[in-house]
C-alpha cells in the first residue's frame, strides 16, 4: 500500500510528532481523509488499514487528503510544514493489487482474504480456525461484517511444577549465598 502513495511522511519526521500530525490531517475538512485507519474496538468498526504501522498510517492520511485537493490546491496540499513530501508511485503486485482494490481508495471496504506469506519467515497455521465479527456505527448509515482468515500458530512455552520449583529453590540458595558473604 505504501509504494502506491504520492504523498507521504518525510523521512526526516520524528516518530514522536506523528499524533500531532495525525491531529492536524484529519482534523481538515470532514476529517473522512482518516476513516480508513479507524480502530473502534466498542462499535467493531475498523479500517482496511487499521492495523498498518503508524508510518504507513500517516502516509495513507497525507495521501487521501492529498488526492481529495484539485488544481492550484494540490500542488501545496502535501506539504504540512515540510512533514509531507511527494515520491513516485510503484505499481502493485497483483496479489497486493487485488487486496487494495478490495480495501477501496478511502479503505473502509472489507478485505475477505488474506495474502499468502510464503519463505522462511512464513508462519505456520492451523485448519479447523473460524471467527466472524460484524459491526455498525449509530451515527452513520454504515455497517460492515466479515469473517477471520485462517488462525496463525503461536508458539508457547509450557512449565510443569518440577522445573518452576528447581528454579525457586536455586534463587532462594542464591539469596542466602549473598547474604551469607
Amino acid at each position: 500500500m505504501y509504494n502506491s502513495l504520492k504523498c507521504v511522511i518525510s523521512s526526516d519526521v520524528d516518530q514522536d510528532n506523528y499524533g500531532d500530525l495525525f491531529g492536524t490531517v484529519c482534523g481538515l475538512g470532514d476529517g473522512s481523509q482518516c476513516d480508513g485507519i479507524a480502530a473502534n474496538a466498542t462499535t467493531g468498526n475498523y479500517g482496511a488499514y487499521s492495523m498498518c504501522n503508524s508510518t504507513e498510517q500517516i502516509a495513507f492520511v497525507l495521501n487521501q487528503y492529498y488526492q481529495a485537493q484539485s488544481g492550484s490546491n494540490q500542488a501545496s496540499a502535501c506539504d504540512f510544514d515540510g512533514s509531507a513530501t511527494t515520491k513516485a508511485t510503484q505499481a502493485p503486485g497483483a496479489t497486493c493489487s487485488s487486496l487494495l482494490q478490495m480495501a477501496g481508495s478511502a479503505g473502509t471496504n472489507s478485505v475477505s482474504v488474506q495474502p499468502s506469506v510464503t519463505g522462511a519467515g512464513a508462519a505456520s497455521t492451523e485448519t479447523g480456525g473460524s471467527g466472524s465479527g460484524s459491526g455498525s456505527d449509530s451515527d452513520s448509515d454504515s455497517s460492515s461484517s466479515g469473517s477471520s482468515g485462517s488462525m496463525t500458530a503461536v508458539p508457547s512455552v509450557e512449565f510443569g511444577i518440577l522445573p518452576v520449583a528447581f528454579m525457586a529453590t536455586v534463587a532462594v540458595v542464591s539469596g542466602f549465598g549473598m547474604l551469607l558473604l
